[in-house]
């Protein structure tokens, strides 16, 4: 809920965000004697070349920097929260002024502070508040925190980086490989905040250095408040290892570690605890290596040790580094490392297909729907088929592997992703996946989207510490937009455009087929078809509107056999029943989330299983959709059959697109007045009319032109978005410029426009953008994305220098040349028919300080989308249909509203995001006599005899009020 604009009240809320904000630490070790702080940075002075040097420093005093900077300084987004002070140290976009330098790239900067002593100092802890800009970061771009101890090498300790385009950056603790998990870790926002790194190490200095890799214009990282501390009271100790490296085969005992304290182990003995992890482990460093929970040092010893046994996990992934880190009460912590090498041969499979440059342009454009949801989509779309080509009956299990590309980490295979002999898995960058794929395992990227460069990039496959494939291409495979395949399939060892590989038929892609997009990779116990009892059905139909029928090519086994019935449309559009359906919710570790599973038995030596679909209509009028229904099981080829679910809403709006000005060159005029002639964006127009019979509001509408290309690959502009409180009355009109000074050509003694309401692009800076080169189509869609309406020209229509229109106007077709129908021959007639004269319900009729829509046949009466109905005939006085009299505070704004209760006998202050919540000024007893001074209340709508409210704030929160209207 957000409070009057207040300074006071902004001062306490950055302070109450600040003391929420301080300490969220990821770790937090036990300590014993004093906490100690050896070091800290907080920048408020400059420190250059004194507490710290910087490599790659760069700043424009604008966007591009590497650089300490001032809080709300050009080019900052980032502020408030735990910083200390005003100054911090920032970096955005570090190539535009970088260069590569040493072992760093031009897009990388570092600082590096001065070493300080950490003699007799254990459990190290880094803090530092940290914030981002926009969320444009990826694997590559982020903020890396090295440090060393001594004379030793950097290491990287954590940070913070991205998991997938254009995404925010996540903390993560471990080395430079270590990817953050999107669905758990904390993400960085534009409000500085505090968070923790355990260091494992000691020794007599500790010196730390940050890098950052910046390569986008949004790409901000800042931090402040660097800080290490530390107990000064621990014991210190002391690891070594035996047998660095062992074969995973080794079995037990394949190592000895030793711990050797500082000074002897106390009379009750010493107990350090045993922790393991592993970056490169694919089924965590268990399955590499095995090691007792704690190690014991005797009374009055200096030395234990433990054993370390090597774990056969009997799956091929490489060499893998395993760290054993010993940690203790008291004691320091530290960590030794142990590698166990690979026994296990490769597996043989093959990554057959991908698809990196997605066909298509909008999403719209289905012919680049590989993932079949009904939306093509650039980074969804993308995919890669990988295939089990053993030819021995040998299973694949690929849990723990992960795919990359040169930027980094794009999706790591959940467990249970086993591919049979054979068979394909099918990994998609995202959307919800919808279709038959030929019975592969479908799995959408782990970390958002695969990013697949159209220009060139590398698809990886590795396993644990090795690489199982690594297939680099270029030019043509990512650029023409169609799928690169093997030829010949499977078996080649190069890739080729899909439409041109043997037996595609011309088909751009194939995910989870062979090229023929049919054909199924392996064999399957079962196939399974699905009918429908209809495939068309009403949204209102309601419960078991439609019977579906599996069936089997044979009979199912013992025990039966469970399908699952899958839809985009489930639960909420339509949702699957039936005596022989039971619905789970799962987790899907791929997804991290709990997911919804629907269940069909067909009973043991059945062919045969029946569903009921059920349908349900969304109230709204969002149009007719298709529904894919798909029932699948592991062992059977799946069937799929469309459900049409068809729109019962009535549609009472006739608002169309009467005319838009796309060409003004050559026509010596100022369409938008603001005395500049021929702009090319500012001048074009789009005019909107009312012809329904009544006020229409069309707050959240929007206008979208589609740019037709060749090939399917159109442009699609989602040029403007109607505001909150955008009402035509009938026979009015709204006029969309590309730009100009909406406040001028709103003006009442500005007679340009008649009158009309006038509004300028708000998506993007290429105005309403009418393209002159492509025929277009121009689509007014609800908020719901239903097509109210839409016109379409061609090429040929383009840079007439005049507009194009109804003729007649409202009603007529679309396009005529504006001034061959025009009788006073003009131009464009923005906001007025084609002869000039103002369209009779021009003007803005929606009530200004609550957006109420006049109703029609009641004189003074207004709807509120989000006040309800009430009264202005008396203004400032309002009836209200629940509130009764209410008086409206005259500088009330449509954001902030007071009203005086006439029935409460109090102020009470609201907005349209936080009704039916109100901040009631100490209103006097209630009818049960209940008085709690001034707090937030929440009001029960649609109550009024009395009418019903609950304290939400103070010590009456949870009370009932009751108040007459």
């Amino acid at each position: 809920m957000n409070m009057p604009e207040n300074l006071e009240m902004k001062k306490t809320i950055k302070w109450i965000r600040g003391v929420a904000l301080a300490g969220v630490g990821m770790c937090g070790a036990l300590l014993n004697g004093a906490t100690v702080t050896p070091f800290s940075e907080s920048f408020e002075t400059d420190g250059l070349d004194t507490r710290y040097t910087v490599e790659n420093p760069s700043d424009d005093l604008s966007g591009n920097y590497f650089a300490r900077r001032q809080e709300f300084s050009a080019g900052t987004e980032t502020s408030g929260g735990t910083i200390d002070g005003e100054w911090f140290w920032t970096g955005q976009d570090i190539d535009a002024g970088g260069v590569a330098v040493d072992d760093m790239a031009k897009d990388e900067g570092r600082i590096t502070f001065n070493s300080f002593s950490i003699a007799g100092l254990g459990q190290l802890t880094i803090s530092m508040a940290a914030a981002q800009g926009v969320d444009q970061t990826e694997f590559d771009n982020g903020l890396f925190i090295e440090v060393k101890f001594d004379d030793g090498g950097w290491e990287t300790i954590g940070g913070f980086r991205g998991t997938f385009t254009n995404s925010p950056a996540r903390y993560f603790q471990g080395n430079e490989n270590t990817l953050p998990d999107h669905n758990v870790e904390p993400r960085l926002t534009q409000t500085f905040k505090t968070l923790s790194w355990d260091v494992p190490g000691s020794g007599e200095t500790m010196q730390i250095r940050i890098k950052m890799n910046l390569n986008g214009g949004s790409e901000e990282l800042a931090f402040d408040d660097l800080q290490v501390t530390a107990d000064d009271a621990v014991a210190g100790f002391a690891l070594s290892i035996d047998n660095a490296v062992v074969s995973e085969t080794a079995g037990a005992g394949a190592a000895t570690v030793t711990v050797t304290l500082d000074s002897a182990a106390p009379s009750g003995g010493a107990t350090l605890d045993i922790s393991l992890v592993s970056s490169l482990a694919v089924g965590g460093p268990e399955s590499e290596i095995s090691v007792p929970a704690t190690v014991v040092i005797a009374p009055g010893a200096t030395v234990g040790t433990f054993a370390v046994d090597a774990v056969s996990d009997d799956r091929f992934d490489g060499d893998v580094e395993t760290r054993i880190f010993v940690s203790g009460s008291g004691f320091n912590n530290d960590f030794i490392a142990i590698t166990t090498t690979n026994v296990d041969a490769a597996p043989s499979i093959v990554l057959n297909e991908f698809l990196a440059g997605v066909p298509g342009s909008i999403p719209e454009d289905l012919i680049g729907d590989a993932n079949g949801d009904g939306t093509r989509s650039n980074t969804e779309d993308e995919f890669v088929e990988i295939v089990n080509v053993s030819g021995d009956g040998t299973a694949v299990d690929l849990s723990g592997w992960v795919i990359s590309d040169d930027i980094g980490p794009r999706h790591t295979f959940p467990p249970g992703s086993v591919i049979q002999d054979g068979r394909a898995i099918v990994v998609f960058g995202g959307g919800v996946p919808t279709g038959l794929f030929g019975g592969a395992t479908i799995q959408t990227a782990s970390q958002g989207n695969l990013g697949w460069s159209n220009t060139g990039d590398t698809v990886n496959l590795d396993a644990g510490g090795a690489s199982v494939f690594a297939v680099t291409y270029e030019g043509d495979l990512g650029t023409l937009l169609i799928a690169a395949v093997l030829e010949p399939e499977l078996t080649g060892t190069e890739y080729i455009l899909h439409d041109v590989a043997t037996g595609s038929g011309g088909a751009i892609f194939s995910p989870g087929t062979k090229n023929d997009g049919v054909t199924p990779f392996g064999d399957f116990a079962y196939a399974a078809t699905l009918a429908l009892s209809a495939d068309t059905v009403a949204e209102n139909a309601g419960a078991a509107a439609v019977t579906g029928t599996v069936t089997l090519d044979s009979a199912a086994p013992s025990g039966g056999l469970v399908i699952s019935i899958e839809s985009l449309g489930a639960p909420d559009r339509i949702d699957f029943s039936g005596d022989d359906v039971e619905i789970f919710w799962v987790i899907d570790e791929a997804l991290g989330k709990a997911v919804r599973l629907v269940l069909l038995t067909i009973a043991e030596g059945a062919t045969q299983g029946t569903f009921d679909v059920d349908v349900f209509d969304d109230g709204v009028l969002s149009g007719d959709r298709l529904w894919p229904i798909i029932v699948r099981e592991r062992d059977t080829i799946p069937g799929l059959a469309d459900l049409l679910v068809t729109e019962t809403q009535p549609n009472p709006f006739k608002v169309v697109i009467n005319e838009l000005l796309q060409g003004v060159a050559e026509t010596a005029s100022d369409p938008n007045g603001n005395g500049i002639d021929e702009e090319g964006v500012e001048d074009q127009f789009i005019e909107i009319v009312n012809n329904s019979g009544f006020a229409v509001d069309i707050s959240g509408w929007a206008i979208r032109n589609v740019a037709q290309g060749v090939f399917g690959v159109n442009t699609l502009s989602i040029v403007h978005e109607f505001p909150d409180g955008t009402v035509i009355g009938d026979q009015g009109s709204v006029v969309v410029f590309g730009g100009g000074d909406e406040e001028d050509m709103n003006d009442p003694e500005n007679d340009l426009f008649g009158g009309a309401i006038v509004q300028v692009s708000n998506e993007g800076s290429n105005g309403v953008n009418l393209a002159s080169d492509k025929d277009s189509i121009v689509r007014l869609v609800n908020e719901h994305g239903f097509v109210m309406d839409e016109v379409e020209y061609l090429v040929e229509h383009a840079n007439q220098a005049q507009s194009l229109t109804r003729d007649p106007d409202i009603t007529g077709d679309f396009p005529a040349l504006h001034f061959e129908v025009s009788e006073n021959f003009l131009l464009f007639s923005p906001g007025a028919m084609s002869d000039g004269t103002a369209f009779s319900g021009n003007g803005n009729v929606a009530d200004p300080l609550l957006g109420g829509v006049p109703v029609a046949g009641l004189e003074d009466w207004f709807l509120s989308s989000w006040f309800g109905y009430y009264n202005t005939t008396f203004a400032p006085w309002l009836f209200h249909a629940e509130h009764a009299w209410m008086f409206r505070f005259p500088e009330s704004t449509s954001e902030s509203t007071y009203f005086y209760d006439n029935a409460m006998v109090s102020w009470w202050w609201t907005n349209p995001a936080d009704y039916p919540s109100l901040y009631a000024f100490d209103p006097p007893a209630d009818t049960g006599g209940t008085d709690i001074g001034a707090e937030w209340l929440w009001y029960f709508e649609g109550t009024k005899g009395p009418r019903s409210f609950s304290v939400l704030t103070g010590d009456s929160a949870g009370t009932f009020l009751f108040f007459n209207p």
